[in-house]
């Protein structure tokens, strides 16, 4: 590579990298799919799931609950969509929400709790099994917050 007088832009350096390596061009698009799904994911979702990785064009994302995870699968192409949109080529084909651990840190032997140790897994899973018949969005939400609530309160008596 001849040295010239100006220097060159990284930009221009790397862009000349990738349009020579369609491979690395790929990966760079998956990485940055996957980056941006904080970016789509709105509100209470942003706040409740988290993209891992990506597999055979399938981003796995982790979820709070098996709720959301549900909730979410029902708005799969809406997110591959924008997934694709924002990459500029079609690098996601499939979505797998898995309820997991986003929010909740593991306790080495001990049974895992929220942070501030409010309330246990299994009673959250309890409430969100509790919920999940209700149809309307809002009103599984607000009643949600209220198990929650309440059993807080109890577990600290």
């Amino acid at each position: 590579m001849k040295r010239d007088a100006k220097p060159m832009p990284v930009r221009d350096i790397l862009e000349g990298i990738l349009s020579r390596n369609e491979r690395l061009r790929y990966e760079v698009k998956i990485r940055e799919a996957l980056n941006r799904w904080s970016d789509i994911a709105e509100g209470y979702v942003r706040a409740h799931s988290k993209a891992v990785y990506v597999k055979n064009r399938t981003l796995y994302v982790n979820t709070e609950s098996s709720v959301l995870a549900n909730e979410l699968s029902l708005r799969e192409k809406e997110y591959i969509r924008k997934l694709n949109s924002a990459a500029g080529i079609d690098v996601i084909k499939k979505i797998v929400f898995k309820a997991g651990n986003t929010i909740y840190e593991k306790n080495e032997g001990r049974e895992k709790t929220r942070p501030g140790g409010r309330l246990s897994m299994n009673v959250l899973k309890k409430i969100d099994t509790s919920v999940l018949h209700i149809k309307e969005g809002d009103l599984r939400e607000i009643f949600r917050r209220f198990l929650r609530t309440t059993a807080g309160h109890n577990e600290k008596k």
